[in-house]
């Protein structure tokens, strides 16, 4: 994995040190979402290309009708039409939008619930291309289990609507959707692997938690979260590793050549195990 690991673990810190903070510091619940939502898009605003916007609001199409509210909206800057950029922008035609991202800053069932709703309201939209952007659901945190987020979202379309097209919790490191170099769907975590002497990460391994470990520990310096995967197995999670999972599959979304973005040649096959969840 090159230089790309040890980065986006201090990445992963970054972020999360910036969202504890500012969660202790506003007592809003509104509040504290939406600086949750500032935190995740400017590491989008920095990893995708220049020519790409993130912005915040509804989806329109031609009919007049909208989408629900999208806490982050990644759109085509030249193609955005000026009659929408005259204020504050919150309304994004529907053609230009390549991705849309919900946040949440703990995953509940409810939250699940109202990410179907939001793919719902976006594939109800009329587009003149035939094409509707994707939808993912990110979360910080999460109070149900990696096991029951993704049995959720092994429905295909229930009745608040389809699922999202990628769903994220990054403290569990779990992930659930259609990954970049895997094939179908796949509800699996990011689990921290062992390292040899010179600290290399040797494939095909996981660090297992001790007994005295019930909720997180420290291996090689780093405090890292335990995520049960079945009734009867915990693993020690790496969330840096399910984020740059999620940064593959947002630059993959946007990317418009036939090679796959560039991302994906300094991810190799040891950063793309994950345990099943």
């Amino acid at each position: 994995m090159n230089h790309v690991g040890p980065y986006w673990n201090g990445v992963m810190q970054r972020l999360q040190a910036e969202v504890e903070q500012m969660n202790q510091l506003i007592a809003h619940q509104g509040a504290k979402g939406t600086e949750n939502e500032l935190s995740l898009a400017r590491l989008v605003e920095n990893l995708i290309p220049a020519r790409f916007g993130v912005g915040s609001g509804l989806l329109v199409d031609s009919t007049g009708k909208s989408s629900k509210q999208i806490d982050l909206i990644v759109y085509e800057r030249g193609n955005e039409p000026g009659i929408f950029a005259q204020t504050n922008q919150v309304m994004f035609p529907v053609e230009n939008v390549r991705l849309c991202i919900e946040v949440k800053t703990t995953l509940t069932k409810s939250a699940l619930e109202d990410g179907r709703a939001k793919k719902a309201s976006i594939e109800a939209l009329y587009s003149s291309t035939g094409d509707h952007p994707p939808l993912a659901l990110f979360g910080y945190r999460a109070d149900i289990t990696a096991a029951t987020i993704a049995g959720h979202l092994d429905v295909v379309t229930d009745t608040h609507g389809p699922r999202p097209d990628m769903t994220v919790s990054v403290l569990l490191a779990l992930l659930v959707g259609e990954l970049p170099g895997r094939k179908g769907w796949t509800r699996a975590v990011a689990g921290l692997q062992q390292r040899d002497a010179a600290g290399n990460i040797i494939p095909g391994s996981e660090e297992q938690p001790n007994e005295d470990e019930s909720t997180s520990a420290v291996r090689y310096g780093t405090l890292y979260p335990l995520t049960p995967v079945s009734s009867k197995k915990w693993v020690i999670a790496e969330p840096s590793r399910s984020l740059l999972l999620l940064a593959e599959w947002i630059v993959t979304v946007l990317n418009e050549s036939d090679d796959g973005p560039v991302l994906s040649a300094y991810i190799d096959a040891t950063a793309r195990e994950l345990i099943p969840v």
